[in-house]
């Protein structure tokens, strides 16, 4: 993951290949903003995790809202397609 969000051309060839597949709206969103949106996820959680936080439900429930957003807003301007 960390290679395809940091490089510029393997990240649209990911997106071109997603396009290729021709999938519906709602797919082609989740699946354009993927690579972020897992990302940020794991850094967050894995982050807390190394610091010896126990993340409750709730947490991360605020984690996921909180990286959707940014990976979306982020990331709308580099969707190909």
């Amino acid at each position: 993951m960390k290679t395809i969000k940091n490089d510029k051309k393997l990240s649209e060839e990911y997106l071109h290949e997603i396009d290729e597949m021709n999938p519906n709206d709602e797919y082609k969103i989740l699946s354009h903003h993927a690579i972020y949106y897992l990302y940020d996820f794991l850094e967050n959680y894995l982050g807390a995790q190394d610091l010896g936080i126990d993340l409750a439900k709730e947490d991360l429930i605020e984690i996921e809202s909180f990286v959707w957003n940014h990976s979306t807003n982020f990331n709308t301007n580099n969707v190909v397609g």
